[in-house]
């Protein structure tokens, strides 16, 4: 008896965690094959509740034009969303974004702090991604005051415990 309720609660969370994952990846197969409205479908409530991975979709669909209008400013805000939401790749998009003034006002210490967070988080398997943040990395420290440098260290030092940035940089500029 006690086994089957366990296989019960178990299935049950499964069925209950299943559609938020399923509703990605459907998605993201949509988006794959171009179906870019249906992934706007699949992926704007799962983003809207938090989930970074479909914010980064929403970002990307933003940014390129993919079945919405191209704002760069909305793709930025999906993009932030999706790094406060723990997505390694959202934070090393931002960095970009800040040290060209893509959708935001240009700013080296956002750019270095972003670009420096995706460091600490992306994972060591995903060499690519750690390569475009390294060169990244290496043009825009160079531009950084000493002084903006070492704050956004520290700044860094506390994220790198908690893996949450301070308010200031829950939102743009």
């Amino acid at each position: 008896m006690r086994r089957a309720v366990v296989a019960m609660a178990l299935a049950v969370g499964v069925a209950i965690a299943r559609p938020a994952f399923a509703s990605f990846l459907e998605g993201f197969h949509a988006f794959q094959e171009g179906k870019y409205c249906k992934a706007l479908e699949e992926w704007r409530d799962d983003a809207r509740n938090g989930n970074g991975t479909a914010a980064f979709g929403m970002a990307e669909l933003y940014s390129r034009g993919l079945c919405v209008k191209a704002d760069q400013r909305r793709a930025s805000e999906w993009y932030l969303k999706s790094a406060l939401g723990g997505f390694a790749r959202a934070r090393s998009e931002l960095g970009v974004r800040y040290a060209y003034g893509k959708g935001v006002k240009a700013d080296v210490f956002r750019s270095y702090l972003w670009l420096s967070a995706a460091r600490l988080t992306t994972a060591n398997w995903d060499v690519v991604s750690r390569q475009a943040i390294d060169a990244n990395l290496s043009i825009i420290t160079p531009l950084v005051p000493a002084e903006e440098k070492m704050r956004a260290d520290s700044i860094l030092a506390a994220f790198s415990k908690e893996y949450k940035m301070p308010r200031e940089f829950e939102k743009l500029d």
